[in-house]
């Protein structure tokens, strides 16, 4: 079973009028099959967050300069080789 942490990843910056905003590269929301695809090529971390009622679970990566991201009403099967980091929000 892959190791699991449980933490909130909150990316903000303060712009010149005290406004929070995101600052992540290019979102490219793709399929489940193809994002469990780009897991085997890019061999990097998976952020995984929560069962969101009536979406699913919301799975992340970043490959390059792209964070790929996919929502998917059952938990994929990810070998235990992948680290697997549990949030409780992702802020797309």
């Amino acid at each position: 079973m892959p190791m699991i942490m449980m933490v909130t990843i909150i990316i903000i910056t303060q712009n010149k009028k005290n406004q929070q905003r995101r600052q992540m590269g290019p979102r490219l929301k793709i399929d489940p099959e193809q994002f469990q695809k780009l897991i085997l090529e890019s061999g990097s971390k998976i952020i995984k967050g929560p069962k969101v009622w009536g979406q699913g679970y919301t799975y992340l990566i970043r490959m390059k300069d792209y964070y790929y991201y996919t929502i998917s009403k059952e938990e994929l099967d990810i070998s235990d080789e992948y680290e697997i980091l549990e949030v409780k929000h992702i802020l797309l």
